[in-house]
């Protein structure tokens, strides 16, 4: 796990699993976490939490965030900052994660913006 400006982050992967349930520890560290990320995938994000209020209809969303554009433009600031944290302490060469996360950033923008193209 690490911390980054008062976050913590949990990176997982494969090697975090013992046959088909996670470790103890991993369990652990994914409860005190502000944010898990597993492969590609935000699993668990408490850094920035959307207030939202459906009228009516349900909500859009982008693997659990917010698709309404107030929400989207802060979830994705929040991680392209995490992005950029996690680069400073990458080894030279190894952006995987970092880059991982530009990717879903990127992915989001696009769902909200075809989100906001539909209204």
């Amino acid at each position: 796990m690490d911390k980054f400006e008062c976050i913590t982050v949990a990176i997982l992967d494969d090697s975090d699993c013992v046959g088909e349930t996670l470790s103890p520890a991993i369990e652990q560290e994914i409860n005190t976490a502000d944010m898990v990320i597993y492969g590609d995938k935000v699993i668990k994000n408490r850094v920035h939490i959307p207030d939202i209020k459906p009228q009516g209809s349900s909500v859009k969303t982008f693997r659990g965030l917010s698709l309404e554009s107030g929400h989207a433009f802060q979830n994705i600031s929040t991680l392209i900052n995490a992005a950029f944290l996690i680069s400073t302490v990458e080894e030279a060469g190894d952006s995987e994660l970092s880059d991982s996360v530009l990717i879903i950033a990127s992915q989001y923008a696009e769902a909200a913006h075809a989100n906001e193209m539909e209204k």
